[in-house]
């Protein structure tokens, strides 16, 4: 941490020692002599660093999530406030991060809750998130690679739709269903592993994925959805199972 976030704490030492943290949290956020990187940086401090002296009941952390959940305007790096269990619908929407850590308290990831962040490349979803919905990612169009933790048994129609830059998706075996157009026009899409469990290649999932070259079906698969893979100009094999 720079002096200037060092001296900052300094001058506001009395709200935290008059155990208002909420109160300290919502100046940072509206003060405009820091800028959206530093005051990520005091966030973390706030939930990372002091939550060591909760235990002596010198703070009262319970109402640092709601920061978060009040538009923000993310940049640079983002991590997550660490005890927050859900990330709300449109929290991130349109937001100008590029990284995000999502902490192990998070269990859901509600709809839309990145579209369009469309500067957004790199995303940690840890293995507690158990439900990503709807349209979750849809139009982030620098995400380049993303993998879905073990937990998750649906991947809900589009989300990842557009995600033009997106080449790299790592599908676990834990998923059984994909939703319609969960992967259209995600035109740097080469090639995807879909698991064995999967028996339904839904509507339009892979339209207009002009990269796709080849796709291998599980034998689990037992009917494909129209326009599934409409558009999809380089594709030049297809194995469907018996």
């Amino acid at each position: 941490m720079n002096e200037k976030l060092k001296k900052y704490l300094e001058d506001n030492r009395d709200l935290l020692i008059q155990d208002k943290i909420k109160e300290f949290l919502e100046s940072v956020y509206n003060d405009s002599s820091l800028d959206n990187y530093e005051k990520v940086e005091i966030f973390k401090f706030v939930t990372d660093t002091l939550q060591y002296f909760a235990q002596l009941n010198s703070y009262n952390f319970e109402n640092i999530p709601l920061i978060y959940q009040d538009g923000f305007p993310f940049s640079g790096t983002v991590f997550v406030g660490m005890e927050t269990t859900k990330i709300k619908s449109r929290l991130f929407s349109t937001a100008d991060c590029e990284r995000i850590v999502i902490p192990d308290s998070v269990v859901e990831i509600e709809s839309c809750a990145f579209m369009r962040c469309k500067k957004l490349y790199s995303i940690y979803i840890p293995d507690s998130v158990i439900e990503i919905a709807v349209g979750a990612f849809s139009e982030c169009t620098s995400l380049q690679t993303i993998s879905i933790p073990n937990s998750v048994s649906k991947i809900e129609p589009y989300t990842f739709y557009q995600c033009k830059s997106l080449a790299s998706i790592t599908i676990p075996d834990s998923v059984v269903e994909i939703g319609e157009n969960a992967f259209s026009s995600c035109t740097a899409l080469k090639s995807i592993k879909i698991p064995d469990q999967v028996t339904k290649i839904s509507t339009c999932m892979f339209m207009n994925c002009s990269s796709l070259q080849s796709i291998t079906l599980p034998n689990s698969v037992e009917e494909i959805g129209v326009g599934a893979f409409l558009d999809c100009s380089s594709l030049q094999t297809i194995t469907i199972p018996n």
